[in-house]
């Protein structure tokens, strides 16, 4: 019988394909895209990222709420510095305008909010940097941005999204600690590759 598991990448739960009844897809299918790329492979495999990662013992010890916060800070530095321009500048794909980057006008923008629904949070398909005013006062203006996103991760891969974006519109994804504490300890490590590389 077929189970759900957790995609490795954005931890969307999902029913993966399987052959003789193992499963040959630990991706779910709006991350496939991005398993595809050897990019990706390369910077996995650099960083040892496994599903038994060294766990800081400090993390055990941090109510959820705080642990939520820190791995949100720590995904949306990673967006951050994902869609960084040579490191100085950044793109806002809502106002199309080219910015020098600073501390208060970069923000990680997700297509579909994750107030709403937070099965998507840490999803990088659905998170792109943009400016801060059109994130806060703009709500990143939904259909210029969303359109966008189409447009960049390709009609098959959007649907995905949209696909689980509808499936948790009724119900709210809840995190716990130990997907938690991997999201922040596996994006850490990206971060660090990114600030050796512009050092």
């Amino acid at each position: 019988m077929n189970t759900i598991i957790q995609c490795v990448i954005c931890h969307t739960p999902f029913e993966p394909r399987r052959r003789n009844g193992i499963a040959i897809a630990k991706a779910c299918p709006a991350c496939m895209p991005l398993v595809r790329s050897a990019k990706l492979k390369l910077k996995l495999a650099k960083a040892k990222i496994t599903p038994k990662m060294r766990r800081d013992a400090t993390y055990d010890s941090m109510p959820l709420p705080k642990l939520m916060a820190l791995a949100q800070a720590v995904f949306n530095t990673f967006i951050r510095n994902r869609d960084a321009i040579n490191g100085t500048h950044f793109y806002c794909p809502t106002c199309n305008t080219t910015k020098v980057i600073d501390r208060t006008s970069y923000h990680a923008c997700h297509c579909y909010p994750a107030g709403k629904y937070s099965a998507l949070r840490f999803n990088e398909l659905n998170v792109y940097g943009g400016c801060s005013s059109c994130n806060k006062f703009k709500h990143g203006t939904s259909y210029i941005y969303n359109d966008w996103v189409r447009k960049k991760i390709g009609r098959k891969a959007y649907k995905q999204l949209l696909a689980t974006q509808r499936e948790w519109d009724i119900q709210r994804h809840r995190w716990d600690k130990p997907d938690l504490i991997d999201i922040i300890e596996k994006y850490k490590i990206l971060n660090k590759q990114y600030n050796e590389r512009f050092q």
